[in-house]
C-alpha cells in the first residue's frame, strides 16, 4: 500500500531512512523517557465504536519520512537528516556492488519469458553454454521439469526447443534492459540482468542482478513521492542504499538472493511496466527523474555503525516521537520536523469497533477466526478498556504498552484479559482507501459526545429569483456517545470551518436549528441512544447559480463539533425564463365579415389576419412555459404580453391594451407551472390607418425580472378597407435586374403577386394586368395585356381572391427579340376585367445578353461496326461553354460536315441531320443542357450496301433557325 504517497514501513522490518556522519547530529528536543503507568478507563460505547485520535503512522523506528520532508522546509540537507535521524552513526562512501532482488512480479512456477532484443544473450550459469536470442522471436522462455531448465523460443510458426538440459542457473543480459514478459502478456525491464534458477525439484525462481545503484533506481520512487524535495529523496536514497547493504552483509551462504522486491523486504519495482509485452507503446516509466537524481547524488554514501551499514528502519510518520528500535542508532526522541510543512498523518482520527476487540482478544474456533453467537455477535461482550501504561513521549503520555480489557461471556461471567497497544492497533489497522482504521499505537481514546445520522431529507432544488429560492434541510439524528446533549444551545453548525457563518442560511453561524427530541418529547437533554430533529432553513436569493455542498455537524453551544457530516448538495439554478409558442394563434372574434366563400379573419396559416381600418380582430396567443419557473397569473400577474420585433416597439394596433408596448396579462386557472401554458387575448385594432400590410410580432414578458424568450409570435396583419371596392399593395415584385440570352431558350415566367385589400374579390381568369409595350413580350394576351391572374397563392384551388389574400400573375418574356446588351423597362399595374388599371405600379428591367453558342467536345465513340446492309449507333459527348441552354430533343441537332453522308439513316432528319441532341449526360432526363453540363449526341449509321472498310467522318451540332457551331466530331466507324 501506499499511504498519503509514503510506503508505510512494516512492523517487522522495513528500510528507513538515515543520516550521516560526518556532520554533527542535530538534537531532537527532549530525550525519552521511561514508561508511565496510567490508569484511563472506558466504558464500552454506546455506538459500538471508540473513536480516536492518533499520531504517526508507523512503527516510529528511525527516520519519519514526513519529517525528512518537513526539514527541508527549514534547508536541512540529505546529510543532516539521515545523521539526525540515526545518531551514533559515520557516512561513508562504498562502492557500487551487485544486488541480486527476488522478484515476486511471475506468479508462475514452472516457466519464465523473455522479449528478445538486441545484442541480448541467455546463458547457462552452470555450463557456461550461451544462446544468443534472436530478435525475430515473439519471446523466449525458460521451463522446469524434474530433469532439469529447458529453453525454447515462440515465433509467429509456434514453439522451438532449444536442444539440451541444463541445470542453471539461466541469466538474460545483454542490452540496458531486460524485459520480462508474464502469462498475462504484461511485462516489466529491469536493469543488466535476469537469472533464473529452480527452486526444489520444477518450480522456478527468478532474480534480478545490478549494480546497487541500478538496483536504486527502482526504489526509491516505490518508497517516496517523487514530487518531494531533493533533499528527502537524497535522505530516501541514502537510507535505500543503507538497508540494501545491511541485508545484503547478513545474506547466509546458502540463499540465493540478497533482498526481495515486496515490503518485506523493500519494495523493487523495475525500471517500467507495459500493458503488452511486445508493444513498446503500452510503456510506463516505474523510474522518476527526481528519484534517479537523487540516487545519482549520494552514489555509494551510507550510514554505518560500527563499520558496518545500518538496518535502516523508517515509518511515514513519527507523530512528533521516534521511538526504540533496539540499536544505538535507532532510538527514542522528539521530532519537531515530522509536523513541519503538509503531514495528513501527523495526526489522525480513527475508529475501533468493539467487536474488533472482542474478536481479536475473545474466544476463536478452530480455524483461528473468531467464535460467535447463534446471532452472529463475539461470544464474549466488551464491557471496558483501561490503558495502563504509556511509553511516557508525547500527548497523552506518548505510544500505548499496555492495557485490560474486560469482557462478560454468555454466562455471566467476567473475563480480564491483557492487551498491548500493538495489540490493539492489529484488531483493526489501517488498510487503505477511505479506511478510518488505526494507523499505530500512539492513540487516545476520546469518550465525549458522539452521534449517528439516522436519516435527512432530500435536498430542494433552490431557483433564484423570481424563482423559489428558500427551502428547508432535515435531519435525525441519534445520540451515539457516552452522554446526553442539553438541548440549550444544541444545533447544527458548518462542517467547515468549523461553526462557521454558513452563506446557504444567510450567515447563520447556527444554521440547524433543534426541533425536537423524538425520543422523548419535551426532554430537556437527548439521552444516548435517543433521537434528535434538526431544521436548516436554506435561502439562495443572494447565491450564484451552482452546485453548494450544506455540510454539518452536531454542536453544543461553542463546543467542539462532533459525530459524522451529514451533508447535500444542493443545486442552485439561475431563474430560466423561457417559453415556446404552443397551441397555434386561435381567433376569438373580429369586426371583419368575410364574403361569401372568403376566409375567416385568421387565415389557416394561422400568421394572417385581416383587421377592417375601422374595426378590429382579437386573437389569442398560447405560450408554454418551458423554464424552471412558475409564472403567477393571478389578477395582478406581472407576467404579460409585450410588443416585440423589435422589444418594446410601439404598436400601431393598440387598443384597449396596458399600454402601447404592452398588451395583456396571461391567463390560467392559477399558476403556470413548467410545463404548464397560459393565455394571452391580443386585440388588434384597425384604428382608422390606411389600408396595407405590416408586420407585428409578440412575446411574453416578466415585469421587473425580464423577457420570456422563445415563444415569439409573428403576424402579419393585413389592414383592408371595406368601403373601396378595389384596393391592392404589391406582396411580390418580379425579380429586379433580371437578365435573359438572345436565344431561342432565353425565356422566363416573371411573378407578380399582388395582395387584395379592397371589398370586392378577384376572379382568376378574368382580373388582368396592365402593361407599358415591350419587343420581349411573348404569349401575351395583347401589345398591354400580359396574363390574367393564374392562381389563388393564399388558397390555392379557390377560384376568386378575397380581401386579405395574395393573387399570382405570370408574365413571359424573351430575349430573343431584344438587342444583346440592351436593358428595357415596362410597368405593369392591376387592371379590372374591364381594363381599368388601379393600384401601384411594378417597373421590370430586364437585360439582354449576348448569345454564346460555344461548345467543347468530351468524347468521342472510338469506333463502331456497321453492317454493309445494316445499321449501328455510335455518339459523342459535348460540353456546354456558352451562357445559351441546349433544349433535348428539340431544333438543336447533329449535323454532317461534308454536306451530305453516304451513312444516312431512315431515322435521320435528312442527308445532313442526323437528329436531335439525345439527352442530359450530367443530369440524366432534363429538358435542357444548361451552361457547364454535357450533351450526348447519338448518331445512327447505316451500311447503305457499302464495301467493308474503314471510314471516317465529321459531324457537327447547329441550332435549325437559329445558328449553327463550328464544332467538328470525327467519327470513325468499319462497314463489315
Amino acid at each position: 500500500m501506499r499511504p498519503g504517497g509514503l510506503r508505510r514501513a512494516s512492523w517487522a522490518a522495513l528500510a528507513g531512512l538515515v543520516s550521516t556522519s560526518t556532520l554533527t547530529v542535530l538534537a531532537l528536543a527532549a530525550p525519552a523517557q521511561a514508561s508511565i503507568a496510567t490508569n484511563e478507563v472506558y466504558g464500552r460505547p454506546a455506538s459500538g465504536s471508540y473513536q480516536l485520535l492518533g499520531h504517526g503512522w508507523g512503527h516510529g523506528h528511525g527516520m519519519s519520512q514526513y519529517g525528512a520532508k518537513g526539514a527541508t522546509t527549514l534547508s536541512k540537507t540529505a546529510d543532516q537528516i539521515t545523521a539526525t535521524y540515526y545518531p551514533n552513526t559515520a557516512r561513508f562512501v562504498q562502492g557500487n556492488p551487485t544486488m541480486r532482488v527476488l522478484l515476486s512480479t511471475d506468479g508462475r512456477t514452472t516457466a519464465r519469458e523473455f522479449v528478445p532484443a538486441s545484442g541480448q544473450v541467455m546463458k547457462d550459469l552452470g555450463s557456461g553454454r550461451t544462446f544468443t536470442l534472436p530478435t525475430s522471436a515473439l519471446r523466449w522462455r525458460v521451463t522446469s521439469d524434474g530433469n532439469g531448465l529447458h529453453v525454447s523460443y515462440v515465433t509467429s510458426a509456434g514453439t522451438t526447443s532449444v536442444s539440451g538440459t541444463y541445470a542453471g542457473p539461466i541469466q538474460v543480459s545483454g542490452g540496458s534492459f531486460v524485459r520480462v514478459r508474464f502469462s498475462s502478456g504484461q511485462g516489466r525491464d529491469y536493469r543488466n540482468a535476469v537469472r533464473v534458477l529452480r527452486s526444489g525439484t520444477s518450480s522456478l525462481r527468478s532474480l534480478a542482478v545490478m549494480p546497487m545503484e541500478s538496483y536504486l533506481y527502482g526504489v526509491v520512487p516505490r518508497e517516496s513521492m517523487s514530487s518531494w524535495p531533493a533533499a528527502a529523496l537524497q535522505a530516501q536514497s541514502i537510507a535505500a542504499r543503507s538497508y540494501s547493504q545491511y541485508k545484503k552483509d547478513h545474506v547466509s551462504s546458502t540463499q540465493v538472493y540478497d533482498i526481495c522486491d515486496t515490503t518485506q523486504c523493500q519494495v523493487f519495482g523495475g525500471s517500467a511496466r507495459y500493458d503488452n509485452a511486445n508493444d513498446a507503446t503500452t510503456r510506463e516509466s516505474l523510474e522518476a527523474t527526481s528519484t534517479t537524481n537523487a540516487v545519482k547524488a549520494t552514489a555509494g554514501v551510507i550510514r554505518t555503525y560500527g563499520g558496518k551499514a545500518i538496518f535502516a528502519e523508517f515509518s511515514a510518520s513519527n507523530g512528533g516521537w521516534s521511538t526504540d528500535g533496539g540499536t544505538p542508532y535507532l532510538v527514542a526522541k522528539a521530532d519537531p520536523w515530522d509536523g513541519l510543512g503538509t503531514n495528513p498523518v501527523h495526526s489522525w482520527k480513527a475508529v475501533l469497533p468493539v467487536t474488533a476487540l472482542e474478536c481479536r482478544y475473545g474466544p476463536k474456533n478452530g480455524d483461528g477466526s473468531c467464535a460467535k453467537d447463534a446471532n452472529g455477535r463475539p461470544l464474549w461482550r466488551l464491557t471496558r478498556l483501561t490503558i495502563t501504561q504509556r511509553d511516557g513521549n508525547g500527548e497523552w503520555g506518548g505510544r500505548v504498552e499496555e492495557a485490560t480489557i474486560l469482557f462478560l461471556d454468555g454466562a455471566g461471567s467476567t473475563h480480564s484479559v491483557a492487551a498491548t497497544g500493538s495489540g490493539i492497533y492489529f484488531a483493526r489497522p489501517w488498510t487503505g482507501g477511505s479506511d478510518t482504521g488505526l494507523r499505530g499505537r500512539w492513540f487516545h481514546i476520546t469518550p465525549e459526545y458522539d452521534a449517528g445520522i439516522v436519516s435527512r431529507s432530500s435536498a430542494p432544488t433552490l431557483v433564484r429569483r423570481p424563482g423559489v429560492a428558500t427551502g428547508t434541510l432535515t435531519a435525525v439524528v441519534k445520540n451515539t456517545g457516552n452522554a446526553g446533549w442539553p438541548v440549550s444551545g444544541l444545533h447544527l453548525a458548518l462542517a467547515s470551518p468549523a461553526g462557521g457563518a454558513d452563506p446557504l442560511a444567510r450567515g447563520s453561524s447556527r444554521p440547524g436549528a433543534y426541533v425536537a427530541n423524538l425520543t422523548t418529547p419535551g426532554a430537556t437533554t437527548v439521552a444516548p441512544g435517543e433521537q434528535a430533529r434538526f431544521s436548516v432553513p436554506i435561502d439562495a436569493g443572494s447565491l450564484a447559480a451552482g452546485t453548494r455542498t450544506a455540510a454539518y455537524r452536531v454542536r453544543i453551544g461553542t463546543a467542539a463539533l462532533f459525530g459524522p457530516t451529514v451533508a447535500w448538495s444542493v443545486v442552485i439554478k439561475d431563474a430560466r425564463l423561457t417559453a415556446a409558442v404552443g397551441a397555434p394563434p386561435a381567433l376569438v372574434g373580429s369586426t371583419y365579415a368575410p364574403g361569401d366563400g372568403g376566409p375567416p379573419a385568421l387565415f389557416a396559416d394561422r400568421r394572417t389576419v385581416v383587421v377592417p381600418r375601422s374595426g378590429s380582430t382579437t386573437l389569442r396567443l398560447t405560450s408554454a412555459n418551458t423554464g424552471n419557473v412558475t409564472w403567477p397569473a393571478d389578477a395582478s400577474t406581472p407576467v404579460v404580453l409585450g410588443t416585440s420585433g423589435p422589444r418594446d416597439r410601439t404598436s400601431p394596433s393598440a387598443s384597449g391594451w396596458i399600454s402601447a408596448t404592452r398588451v395583456s396579462r396571461v391567463v390560467a386557472p392559477a399558476s403556470i407551472a413548467p410545463g404548464g401554458a397560459g393565455t394571452f387575448e391580443l386585440p388588434l385594432a384597425g384604428n382608422g390607418a390606411a389600408a396595407g400590410v405590416s408586420t407585428e410580432a409578440f412575446e411574453p414578458l416578466w415585469t421587473g425580472y425580464g423577457w420570456i424568450g422563445g415563444a415569439t409570435t409573428a403576424l402579419t396583419v393585413v389592414r383592408v378597407d371595406p368601403a373601396v371596392s378595389r384596393l391592392t399593395t404589391i406582396d411580390r415584385r418580379p425579380a429586379s435586374g433580371f437578365k435573359l440570352v438572345n436565344a431561342p431558350t432565353g425565356r422566363a415566367d416573371l411573378v407578380l403577386r399582388m395582395r387584395n385589400l379592397g371589398r370586392d374579390a378577384w376572379t382568376v381568369g378574368q382580373e388582368r394586368l396592365k402593361a407599358s409595350t415591350t419587343p420581349l413580350a411573348y404569349r401575351w394576351i395583347g401589345s398591354d395585356n400580359p396574363s390574367t391572374l393564374s392562381r389563388n397563392l393564399s388558397r390555392p384551388g379557390v377560384t376568386r381572391v378575397f380581401p386579405g389574400e395574395v393573387g399570382e400573375w405570370v408574365i413571359p418574356v424573351t430575349g430573343v427579340k431584344g438587342t444583346p446588351g440592351s436593358t428595357y423597362s415596362f410597368t405593369v399595374r392591376l387592371a379590372t376585367p374591364q381594363g381599368t388599371a388601379y393600384g401601384p405600379t411594378s417597373t421590370v428591367k430586364v437585360t439582354v445578353l449576348p448569345a454564346t453558342f460555344t461548345a467543347q467536345l468530351q468524347l468521342v465513340r472510338s469506333s463502331v461496326d456497321v453492317p454493309t446492309n445494316g445499321h449501328a449507333a455510335t455518339y459523342y459527348y459535348v460540353k456546354n461553354t456558352g451562357n445559351v441552354s441546349w433544349p433535348v430533343g428539340g431544333a438543336l441537332r447533329s449535323t454532317v460536315k461534308a454536306g451530305s453522308s453516304p451513312s444516312r439513316y431512315t431515322s435521320w432528319y435528312s442527308a445532313s441531320r442526323p437528329g436531335s441532341l439525345t439527352s442530359n449526360a450530367t443530369v440524366p432526363g432534363a429538358a435542357y443542357v444548361k451552361p457547364g453540363q454535357v450533351a450526348r449526341f447519338v448518331v445512327v449509321l447505316a451500311g447503305n450496301g457499302r464495301a467493308a472498310g474503314k471510314r471516317s467522318e465529321l459531324f457537327g451540332i447547329s441550332w435549325d433557325g437559329w445558328r449553327s457551331n463550328p464544332l467538328s466530331v470525327a467519327v470513325a466507324y468499319r462497314i463489315v
